[in-house]
């Protein structure tokens, strides 16, 4: 049974159907754009739009989720109960495009990355674009990172990552373990070799997306990193004080993140490369394309580690009746906590910062 006073869905499958009736009820059209491969169900797989195109408009708003795959379960729900307001979705002189699972085989399989084990948000190169080494400390602890045996419930994780954060230090550990490697295939935060079929799609049909607007403010949802139950707005940069001063008008003073550097104090950010929001501005020279990233808190930085590592093992190495379930399981729990105070409390926040986009 699905409950339908929440807008949390218990699958990719129904989650995508939510979000096209929701498209149909607000009177935004139709777009999809199948990718490569089928669900659990043998369901296809497909980035879907919601877009209302106002003619003539120099803003548009994008709102896109999923883009690590089983993170779409927390924001396919905020793009559903942001449809159903649907008074502001008629914004004058603001084009809008909602995104739903820029990532639709993670979502459907409950991974993090996609069909080929890549982070899409370590994979946003230019075509023919070289690859960044991988980092030493990265390579040094792969055996630890990427065990090619079957996880276990009762291995003695925290001693071995309290080995590990003593040896290198958190800081060290979190500007370099999730930054993107480019040479374990099989390893956690793999950025692939080269564009994947997400790239492709947005390459291709992102500026249909947005029409003439000159002006392009880019939601981004994501969940699992920082406090829980806050947000913060991640952004690539600091931008110049009178861009970061109407920002902060628009979206509050204490919200904004854009600190890349784990070691100078506390921080949700850390340094990436491949980030699709370093790509976007760069493809679209242009105008004026701002990218936000909203990270949803929810548990400690080791716990997800800890999840992710015993996921990925599962997936390369386990037995899918064995332990593919409970990982999988531990997982969506990292990344869409089933708290119900956390969701309500997360979807709020997700819609006010959206309305407050399309102000």
């Amino acid at each position: 049974m699905i409950d339908e006073s929440s807008p949390f869905s218990p699958s990719y499958r129904t989650a995508r159907q939510r979000f096209l009736a929701a498209v149909d009820r607000a009177g935004l059209e139709r777009r999809s754009c199948l990718v490569p491969g089928k669900g659990p169900a043998g369901e296809e797989l497909a980035i879907d739009v919601g877009l209302r195109l106002v003619p003539g408009a120099r803003r548009a708003v994008v709102v896109s989720s999923g883009l690590h795959g089983v993170e779409g379960v927390f924001g396919a729900a905020a793009q559903v109960a942001l449809l159903a307001d649907a008074p502001w979705l008629k914004a004058p002189n603001v084009s809008l495009a909602v995104v739903h699972a820029l990532n639709p085989h993670g979502f459907a399989w409950e991974r993090r990355c996609n069909e080929n084990n890549v982070d899409l948000n370590r994979s946003f190169f230019e075509n023919g674009a070289a690859r960044p080494d991988t980092p030493t400390l990265y390579r040094r602890l792969t055996s630890f990172l990427n065990p090619t045996t079957p996880p276990s419930r009762i291995e003695p994780f925290a001693p071995k990552v309290a080995s590990v954060v003593a040896r290198y230090g958190f800081g060290n550990l979190k500007a370099t373990l999730p930054v993107g490697q480019y040479d374990f295939p099989k390893g956690l935060f793999y950025g692939g070799a080269g564009p994947s079929a997400t790239q492709r799609i947005l390459s291709e049909h992102l500026p249909e997306w947005i029409g003439d607007s000159r002006n392009v403010l880019h939601i981004d949802l994501h969940s699992g990193l920082g406090p829980w139950g806050s947000y913060k707005l991640l952004l690539e940069e600091r931008p110049k004080d009178l861009e970061l001063a109407a920002l902060q008008r628009r979206f509050g003073a204490g919200v904004f993140d854009y600190d890349r550097d784990p070691r100078a104090g506390r921080t949700t950010s850390y340094e990436a490369v491949g980030l699709m929001s370093s790509w976007l501005p760069r493809r679209f020279p242009e105008r004026s394309y701002r990218v936000i990233t909203a990270e949803f808190g929810a548990y400690r930085n080791i716990r997800v580690l800890q999840s992710l590592r015993a996921e990925n093992r599962a997936h390369h190495f386990g037995a899918p009746q064995a332990e593919h379930a409970w990982a999988k399981a531990d997982l969506l729990e990292m990344f869409a906590p089933a708290d119900a105070g956390w969701r309500r409390r997360a979807v709020a926040d997700a819609v006010n910062i959206v309305r407050r986009a399309m102000s």
